[in-house]
């Protein structure tokens, strides 16, 4: 049983989750136990959690480890495991040493709904990782100019009337 994987290490931009892949393969005609394999990840130091990894094709697998907060740090590995027993961990040793990379944002905006219909609402925008006070909500339709919103929370959502690619971003 071999696990081939390049892990993430380093400073990484904010976003919701990380894709990590690795290749696996199992010797001796033996194949992959069900529910193998797996990520086991935490973040900040936390308790460790579990997600089985999806094969993408042939022996590649993947997951994407999500994360909660602006900043952070995560640590991982993957486990493996055969119908014979044989079990493998990358790196070697597993927990006492996982692999490690953080994660830090500003000023994040998400969208539950990217495409919208004319005369339906965006949904909610939602701006996180700030530290800055906002000072406004600008919006643009079809690369045109920024015009102002007038609007400083938070979240912000719309009920469209024209067609087209409608931008927002906050100062």
């Amino acid at each position: 049983l071999y696990i081939e994987h390049y892990p993430l290490f380093g400073n990484h931009e904010y976003q919701s989750g990380y894709e990590i892949h690795a290749d696996i393969t199992s010797y001796g005609g033996s194949t992959i136990s069900t529910g193998f394999p797996k990520v086991v990840y935490r973040q900040d130091g936390g308790t460790w959690e579990e997600m089985v990894m999806t094969l993408n094709s042939g022996i590649t697998y993947s997951a994407s480890i999500p994360v909660s907060g602006c900043t952070g740090t995560v640590e991982y590995y993957i486990e493996a495991q055969n119908d014979n027993g044989k079990q493998e961990f990358h790196p070697m040793i597993g927990a006492p040493d996982p692999h490690s990379f953080t994660f830090d944002g500003d000023r994040v905006l998400s969208a539950s709904n990217t495409a919208v219909c004319t005369g339906s609402s965006t949904g909610d925008i939602i701006l996180s990782c700030y530290t800055e006070t906002i000072t406004d909500w600008e919006k643009r339709h079809n690369g045109g100019l920024w015009e102002s919103i007038g609007f400083t929370g938070e979240s912000y959502s719309e009920t469209l009337s024209e067609i087209g690619t409608w931008e927002y971003r906050v100062e």
